[in-house]
């Protein structure tokens, strides 16, 4: 058996382990520890079967995220650095690396990402039926513990399981099937960011992606408002109030706080402390869970959070500008696509996009196939942010 074969095959157990590590009858048991270990050791191997200095050193972003690697740890022998901020960071590296080194064929990464997400799935369904009793949307979170690394994955999952099914059309149907079903999963356990997340990727792949052209003509103009008027008389008719319920964070929410579900108010304290800050114990304490990865890392580190930041901002743009670099673009772009839903979800979460665990797994992969097969194109943009 050759390197690859190996490597193929340990990835996937890595991506078996981690979905079915959020069953209820595991997670938060012993036996969920127990796949965290299989989990970094299946995940060593692939890196250690996968590895090229050439390839990787050849790749911007992969050089540029090293710095910045480099950099906070550096700071952390004068600034009390939260470990897991530099852990994430190289967990997403060695993710980035095994997809440089795999080499499977983008029908292949689509499979694998159609089966992916039927098994995230499974385990959401599960969920729904072990804290819930069913399938329906509660009127608060129906748990807490796992919640959101769940939705997030699922999001990812569908998104390229979406993506793919526009680019191979003749599996289309059961590509979109399982990927509506995916968001109808994390609707029902009701991850807001992560829907949303989801929509406005799928939302942006059908326009940049649709072979629909429409004329502008009388009969056009009528199906659209029919259209329009099916979907207000299906939304008032059927599901206003449940969707309000949902939006909103239950029946009872009163003002923005509610809504957000005390995001809002940890959002404004973090950024009223940006003008005291101090690394003292007493001060980092006092910090709340911002649900917004660049304030939090803001107010933690202030000036010592540049290199994140700068990163973070690097990455935010470099995928806007490859999203947005063609009409269309080709199954090797998936990466970038998949990866706004992580970006996305880090403006209403902590760790996000690059943890925590091995949430994103699926879009690093991605990411690093495209860097694999990446072939530099002239465009009037900065050279710095272009080329990888």
């Amino acid at each position: 058996m050759t390197k690859q074969k190996i490597a193929k095959a340990s990835i996937i157990v890595v991506l078996i382990t981690s979905t079915l590590m959020f069953l209820p009858w595991v997670y938060m048991t012993p036996v969920y520890y127990i796949a965290r270990y299989v989990i970094m050791a299946m995940t060593a191997v692939t890196l250690f079967l996968t590895f090229s200095l050439n390839r990787c050193v050849s790749v911007r972003f992969v050089r540029l995220m090293l710095y910045t690697i480099i950099c906070m740890s550096v700071l952390l022998l004068f600034v009390p650095i939260q470990k897991q901020d530099i852990s994430q960071l190289i967990v997403t590296l060695m993710i980035i690396i095994i997809g440089l080194g795999i080499e499977w064929t983008d029908k292949d990464w689509a499979e694998v990402g159609y089966y992916y997400t039927i098994l995230m799935v499974a385990v959401t369904i599960c969920n729904c039926f072990f804290y819930a009793g069913g399938l329906y949307v509660p009127e608060h979170y129906m748990f807490d513990e796992g919640k959101n690394q769940v939705g997030a994955m699922v999001a990812i999952v569908a998104t390229s399981c979406f993506y793919f099914g526009i680019k191979f059309k003749d599996e289309r149907t059961a590509y979109w099937v399982i990927s509506f079903l995916a968001l109808l999963c994390i609707v029902l356990i009701r991850a807001r960011a992560d829907v949303f997340a989801l929509i406005a990727v799928m939302l942006l792949i059908t326009a940049k992606e649709s072979e629909l052209h429409l004329s502008l003509s009388l009969k056009t103009v009528i199906t659209i408002i029919c259209i329009l008027l099916i979907g207000v008389i299906i939304y008032t008719g059927f599901i206003s109030d449940e969707l309000h319920t949902f939006m909103v964070g239950g029946k009872d929410a009163q003002n923005l706080n509610d809504v957000t579900s005390d995001r809002w108010a940890r959002n404004q304290e973090g950024l009223n402390m940006l003008s005291h800050q101090s690394f003292d114990s007493s001060f980092q304490s006092k910090i709340p869970n911002i649900h917004n990865y660049p304030l939090l890392r803001l107010v933690r580190y202030g000036l010592f959070s540049i290199p994140l930041l700068v990163f973070y901002a690097y990455f935010g743009i470099s995928a806007i500008i490859e999203v947005f670099r063609t009409r269309k673009s080709n199954t090797k772009q998936a990466g970038w696509i998949v990866c706004c839903v992580p970006l996305l979800i880090s403006l209403a979460e902590p760790n996000f996009p690059y943890g925590p665990g091995l949430v994103q797994m699926l879009a690093f992969l991605l990411l690093g196939i495209l860097f694999n097969n990446k072939t530099i194109v002239n465009t009037e943009f900065p050279k710095f942010i272009l080329t990888y």
